[in-house]
């Protein structure tokens, strides 16, 4: 491409003589990116394809422009149609950069936000060059977990801080209605806010589904993004050949979300459609979907890192709807639901989650915080009968780990126990989702 074609791209991405970008909505995790703002860290916000990361860096934008010349930004978007003849390179944004210098912003500290990084090889080596000299700040988005793992270590140790942007919380989601979050006016409009909640079980998070979709249109542009994550977040990046088996184990791996599975189990429910596999190629497939933020693995909480390891893991799906669309159940699992978006709620929370058991009982989530840690278990059963109720609280009770808060979230019950002087609260699903933090 020539000068001015590329210039043309940058054209085509960027806001000089525009004004505050319209319609979007923001989300609590912008405040993230306010908090490393100041210092000269490569702020990376990666996670699944269509989660908004592009919209959070343009509720960014928003709140920068006003003190700063809007000339001051630069938005390369790496996946424009007219890059795909370009080498993927790092003279590419090279070119691009220097083309921003001679035609808009000849001098001072630019504000960098590089959309899709991973489609350039060595992207971390140009943007460390200019970070290191301090005329730019970086702000990067990527489809792939790629963008924290071994390509990361060569040149930006310690010179970066990450930001895992998920689908939408039930949170944003409310607040996309208009709602508030004074806990009065939530009470008040308690039984709109667990419609909402419902809606949100099956057409999950993510955004352009859930904002502007019914469930059937919904279900067809999640089996889209499902694809996409496919094969362009795993087939492209690993030349994956047998891509019919990798979709069977994302499929089981999303049909058994919430249960315990060992790579042994999901081998021998392969084969039984598939023909001859090893446990191998299932642990190189999962570890592919776990990288492309399509399923993820807990590990069961212990003192011994080889039973850890060893135990068998629970599958989670990144969102309720994406699992709806690629298993397509005949019927409703409320409670599968409510376990995956609370899973999911204390990753966006960033707690890191693991789950326990003993031979008679076991908690839904071990999540060890930065200022908090807390046993979880999950149900949407009717609780006032006693034999639930007792399974579900004895879990939380014999959970020998001290200094935890003990949470039973529920559908619709609200209450505090003392059991064998462990205190444990009940809470609905909904106001754990919108009150708690």
């Amino acid at each position: 491409m020539t000068d001015q074609e590329l210039f043309s791209v940058l054209i085509r991405w960027n806001y000089w003589d525009k004004g505050e970008i319209p319609d979007l909505i923001r989300r609590r995790e912008v405040e993230f990116l306010h908090r490393y703002f100041s210092g000269n860290l490569v702020q990376i916000i990666k996670g699944p394809r269509r989660a908004g990361k592009s919209s959070i860096l343009k509720v960014f934008y928003n709140d920068l422009r006003g003190s700063r010349d809007p000339l001051s930004f630069l938005f390369i978007n790496l996946e424009d149609v007219s890059l795909a003849q370009e080498e993927s390179s790092p003279q590419l944004l090279e070119r691009l950069y220097r083309l921003y210098r001679q035609r808009v912003n000849p001098s001072g500290k630019a504000i960098v936000f590089i959309d899709e990084a991973q489609r350039i090889s060595g992207w971390e080596r140009w943007v460390e060059t200019y970070r290191e000299i301090g005329e730019a700040k970086f702000f990067i988005t990527g489809s792939s977990s790629k963008l924290s793992s071994k390509e990361l270590g060569t040149l930006l140790t310690g010179r970066h801080i990450d930001l895992t942007l998920y689908p939408f919380s039930f949170r944003d989601f409310v607040a996309s209605r208009g709602f508030g979050f004074d806990e009065l006016s939530l009470y008040a409009k308690k039984d709109q806010i667990k419609n909402l909640l419902f809606s949100y079980f099956e057409t999950g998070g993510f955004p352009e589904v859930l904002l502007n979709y019914g469930p059937d249109e919904g279900m067809e542009i999640l089996e889209t993004y499902f694809d996409d994550m496919i094969y362009r977040d795993i087939v492209e990046r690993w030349g994956v050949r047998d891509v019919q088996l990798l979709k069977r184990i994302a499929l089981y791996a999303l049909k058994n979300s919430g249960n315990l599975m060992t790579y042994r189990q999901l081998q021998r429910l392969i084969e039984q459609v598939s023909g001859k596999t090893s446990t191998n190629t299932i642990s190189e497939h999962m570890s592919h979907l776990i990288e492309a933020y399509i399923v993820f693995e807990l590990t069961l909480y212990s003192n011994s890192i080889k039973k850890s390891i060893q135990r068998p893991r629970k599958l989670y799906s990144v969102d309720t709807g994406l699992r709806k669309a690629v298993v397509k159940p005949f019927t409703d699992d409320f409670g599968r639901d409510a376990e995956n978006v609370v899973f999911i709620e204390l990753l966006r929370r960033r707690y890191k989650v693991n789950y326990w058991r003993n031979n008679e009982t076991e908690v839904d989530f071990i999540a060890l915080g930065r200022k908090r840690n807390v046993a979880i278990n999950v149900t949407m059963s009717n609780i006032e009968r006693k034999d639930l109720r007792d399974r579900e609280l004895k879990g939380l009770v014999d959970f020998p780990g001290k200094e935890f808060e003990r949470i039973l979230i529920t559908d619709d019950l609200e209450d505090e126990l003392k059991i064998e002087g462990k205190k444990i609260t009940l809470l609905p699903l909904w106001k754990w989702l919108l009150l708690e933090q």
